[in-house]
């Protein structure tokens, strides 16, 4: 896909953007009750998902884990949108992806809530974007070495813990742990924060949003570890401390300053082509040596650069033979060949 094919922000008319960042917005303050469930860890009555359960202070981590991602990255995702919507494409691509996982790995085990609160809100969302052909606009942009290697060595860190959760919800492994799909929505979760990592590293317009938001969910998901290690799910005390230093370094990538363009090249182009001026007295710099008038044509130096040739334009052509008074004369410039 060429940059031409998508479409301007002033091509779209404002009441499609308005409608996007309508539902944008609404589904953005739908995020907030989270809030609590990031305390689950310390005040277990403080947390909506928790709510109802027979053995709630068993289920600390699945709180958690589920409201820091909704939370921080969903919510973070969304008011940035809510800011930058044309040109930071690649976070409603991440928001495609989320509803893609949840349909696939949390609906199947929860049932409907999931549908109705997380699938269908998403893809409103995603339905409504005003530039709906940027969402397939997956040219390189440059890469994240250090963000892909951080991302690679998350995930395999984090693969065995993925994939235990997935199968104790497969055998049904837990009993409220697995009838309320908490293994299933931890497993979806933490997919879903390596996807962000991910898409960081691809420098897509939007990328130091998902890496500080990736960031900022890995410090809080490590010190929630350390405070409920022996939780059901629980990364524990070494893992939270690793999931803090990770956290860390995503915060950092993503709020480094940006690298200025370099000038060197053009810098070199502009010496160059001031040591290469026409002078009174000689084609080269200033240690040129005088011509006198009958010499010829002076024959270029191979080992020397593209000399820039200088002419001088003066509104009095009447001094010199058209030049100005300090250019030289015209016999310099242009010598006759018969001579």
């Amino acid at each position: 896909m060429t940059a031409g094919t998508a479409r301007s922000p002033r091509d779209v008319a404002r009441w499609r953007i308005r409608l996007f960042k309508g539902f944008a917005l609404a589904f953005a303050l739908f995020q907030i009750p989270n809030a609590g469930n990031l305390l689950a860890p310390w005040s277990p009555d403080a947390a909506p998902a928790l709510s109802g359960l027979a053995f709630p202070d068993t289920h600390l981590w699945h709180a958690a884990l589920p409201g820091a991602v909704r939370l921080i990255v969903t919510g973070g995702v969304l008011a940035a949108l809510l800011r930058r919507p044309a040109s930071d494409s690649v976070l409603v691509q991440w928001l495609v992806l989320s509803a893609v996982l949840t349909l696939g790995i949390v609906v199947p085990f929860a049932g409907l809530p999931p549908l109705l609160f997380i699938v269908l809100p998403t893809v409103i969302v995603v339905a409504t974007y005003p530039w709906p052909s940027r969402l397939l606009d997956v040219r390189a942009a440059g890469f994240h070495r250090a963000l892909a290697a951080l991302t690679v060595l998350c995930a395999a860190v984090l693969a065995p813990g993925i994939w235990q959760n997935i199968d104790d919800q497969l055998r049904d492994v837990g009993g409220e742990h697995a009838s309320e799909a908490h293994w299933a929505l931890d497993a979806a979760h933490v997919i879903l924060l390596l996807t962000a990592g991910a898409l960081s590293s691809t420098r897509w317009s939007g990328w130091r949003t998902l890496a500080v938001l990736t960031g900022v969910t890995f410090i809080y998901l490590g010190i929630a570890a350390v405070a409920a290690p022996e939780q059901a799910g629980s990364w524990g005390s070494i893992g939270g401390a690793l999931g803090v230093m990770a956290g860390v370094a995503y915060l950092l990538a993503g709020a480094a300053p940006r690298r200025r363009a370099t000038t060197a090249g053009s810098a070199d182009e502009d010496s160059r082509a001031r040591r290469h001026r026409v002078r009174p007295g000689g084609t080269g710099g200033a240690s040129a040596a005088p011509r006198s008038p009958g010499s010829g044509p002076m024959k270029p130096d191979p080992h020397e650069g593209p000399k820039v040739e200088e002419r001088y334009v003066s509104s009095s052509p009447s001094r010199l033979g058209g030049g100005c008074w300090h250019c030289p004369p015209r016999s310099l410039l242009f010598p006759d060949p018969a001579r």
